[in-house]
């Protein structure tokens, strides 16, 4: 009489009448889930269903902290929403002998669980290029890679409406960054600021509209910075028909320039930057500098060279083939991050790019800012 079978997802699951959970067991479940499942399950969870002490247990195949041989491995909970819970890693060893990594967390503690699982946005364009439309970019990023010298600016300047088309499939889980590893859990807790959310190398403000009604709900400023004109011009066409024109402020500006972002230095409770930073020379002075921008957490998502397999042959072809327009795979950049800020969520993934059988390496990091 005192168990009571339960047959359903672990989301939906509820209390006996009066009660509320005290303890939560969710074993490996979540491994085998995507970002935007584990965030709707746990919120859903979290809920009202338990009490403000509970304390939720879950063991993973990924590795944790114990696990890393040197100070940039970065392993840290699987999944961008297990890591807002800001969980413990258990010394012991799982039992099983298979899992690598067990974690305990006291969830309803401090954060504000709501914004863990953020509703799919009401307007989330689609954008697909004709053939002709990819052909045109395709010759453009020929055009760039025959150039001896590299102008950012002049590359995207030839691509304007075309940008986003192409980019879909080649630039993947910038809706991943913004709407579950971005820690919007933890908002309250960052010191009041001028903006909520600081996109560096924002392009055509496409990332914002992964979260565009969560924007509006929070009311609060957003700054959006790059270097090109013709791509700005496309996202303020964007963010007028997301509604969004009245929160927002565009800095046309070279983010490794210490004048130009005085105006954003200390006023930005998170900062992102998306697939822009391997194309920035004085990479190292951008990170500096964008780690002066944020108040609470510093998000990037880019290309890199596989964790512990940047000599083998396909990643040394990946970074040659993208280098020509351009684009310069280091790993020192994830190593930069984790020196600059708190390690909060780390991931790598492949994905293919269209028209090649390449499949080239991409990072999402999440570091929180040092006080």
């Amino acid at each position: 009489d005192r168990v009571e079978l339960f047959h359903g997802s672990w989301g939906d699951a509820e209390p006996p009448p009066g009660l509320k959970f005290t303890f939560v067991s969710l074993l490996d479940s979540m491994d085998w889930m995507p970002p935007a499942l584990v965030a709707s399950l746990l919120a859903k969870l979290l809920d009202g269903r338990c009490e403000s002490s509970v304390r939720v247990f879950w063991r993973s195949y990924g590795p944790g902290p114990t696990c890393q041989l040197a100070k940039f491995d970065l392993f840290t909970p699987h999944s961008p929403a297990l890591a807002q819970l800001e969980p413990v890693e258990l010394p012991q060893y799982d039992r099983v002998g298979f899992y690598l990594s067990q974690w305990v967390a006291k969830p309803l503690e401090s954060a504000t669980i709501r914004p863990l699982r953020l509703d799919p946005p009401k307007r989330l364009g689609s954008y697909a290029n004709t053939t002709l439309d990819d052909a045109r970019v395709c010759l453009s990023m020929v055009a760039h890679a025959l150039r001896t010298t590299k102008d950012v600016a002049t590359f995207y300047r030839s691509q304007g409406e075309r940008y986003d088309g192409f980019r879909e499939a080649l630039l993947p889980d910038r809706d991943t960054l913004l709407a579950h590893a971005l820690p919007w859990s933890r908002f309250d807790s960052i010191p009041d600021c001028r903006y909520a959310l600081c996109c560096v190398g924002c392009g055509t403000a496409r990332d914002l509209e992964f979260v565009a009604d969560h924007l509006l709900a929070l009311d609060k400023r957003i700054a959006l910075v790059d270097l090109s004109p013709e791509l700005l011009d496309v996202a303020r066409r964007r963010v007028d028909r997301l509604g969004l024109s009245h929160l927002v402020d565009v800095f046309c500006l070279d983010c490794t320039d210490d004048a130009a972002i005085k105006p954003l230095v200390a006023q930005c409770a998170f900062v992102t930057c998306s697939y822009c930073l391997t194309m920035i020379p004085n990479w190292r002075k951008a990170l500096d500098n964008l780690s002066k921008l944020a108040l609470g957490f510093l998000a990037v998502l880019d290309f890199t060279t596989r964790f512990n397999r940047e000599n083998d042959f396909l990643e040394l072809l990946y970074k040659h083939w993208f280098a020509l327009d351009g684009v310069y795979f280091n790993r020192h950049h994830v190593d930069a991050l984790a020196d600059l800020t708190e390690p909060y969520f780390y991931a790598e993934a492949r994905s293919r790019v269209p028209y090649t059988p390449y499949y080239p390496t991409h990072y999402l990091y999440v570091g929180k800012c040092k006080s």
